[in-house]
């Protein structure tokens, strides 16, 4: 990453972090024209420069060095919420190459690879000591989001719920970070199955009244049901047999007259 976009990791870091007085918020939202846009918050808890020695913006003129100078359009305002003070920076339309693996400060690097983003790489912290996971239970915050414009198909962070957007707690991160989303914008699944449902819901209402109408069309002496058919006759008894006539020629002679 660039010195722009780089937490500086100075001693006075490593004494804030392992007070728990520290908190870092990096968000990153990548476009499909290779731009992305972010914010960075860089705090201390309020009064933690005095308990050092020092005031709370020369705490954090140390912390942040000259973030955001070189930031094309970057605006910097004053940060002051849940007992934290610093500075937030946002920025716009900044090319994808801001992130380009070798850059002072991380070996983070996000590329376009056909349709989808690819990032990888790790976050440098600093090598001043820091203990991460004590930093972690004292309080520390330090954060790392990206959203990709399509739905995100490997991560090794936290995936949000619309599966767009993947989160590392860079206090207890893996070695290197690894997501890769689509580049372009399209339906989630669970959007995909939402209208499949939609569309389920309502071919089922247009045949359920489509059946209702061809009811209500029958002739009214179609719903009186047909007398049962008359049972078949039973058989006619068999004719008497009739002995055949006696042939004449089988018949007696007459006896001759006296």
């Amino acid at each position: 990453m660039k010195t722009s976009l780089k937490v500086a990791a100075l001693s006075a870091v490593v004494v804030v972090l392992l007070s728990g007085c520290f908190k870092g918020k990096v968000d990153l939202t990548l476009h499909s024209d290779d731009t992305l846009d972010g914010s960075m918050i860089v705090a201390v808890q309020s009064g933690v420069g005095e308990s050092l020695g020092v005031s709370d913006d020369d705490l954090l003129g140390e912390i942040t060095g000259d973030v955001g100078s070189d930031i094309t359009g970057a605006k910097v305002t004053d940060y002051n919420e849940d007992g934290y003070v610093g500075k937030k920076y946002t920025f716009e339309n900044q090319p994808l190459d801001t992130f380009a693996k070798g850059d002072e400060g991380s070996a983070i690097s996000i590329t376009r690879d056909g349709d989808t983003f690819v990032l990888d790489g790790a976050w440098d912290t600093g090598d001043s000591g820091t203990n991460n996971a004590d930093a972690a239970m004292l309080g520390a915050e330090f954060t790392f989001s990206v959203t990709f414009p399509g739905t995100v198909s490997d991560h090794n962070g936290e995936l949000s719920n619309d599966g767009h957007t993947v989160t590392w707690d860079l206090l207890d991160a893996p070695d290197s970070l690894h997501a890769v989303g689509g580049a372009s914008e399209g339906s989630s699944p669970l959007g995909i199955i939402l209208i499949a449902l939609g569309v389920l819901i309502v071919a089922g209402v247009v045949v359920t009244v489509l059946v209702l109408r061809n009811r209500g069309k029958q002739p009214a002496d179609a719903a009186v049901p047909d007398a049962p058919p008359a049972p078949p006759a039973p058989p006619a008894p068999p004719a008497p047999e009739v002995a055949p006539e006696a042939s004449q020629a089988d018949a007696p002679e007459a006896p001759p007259a006296p």
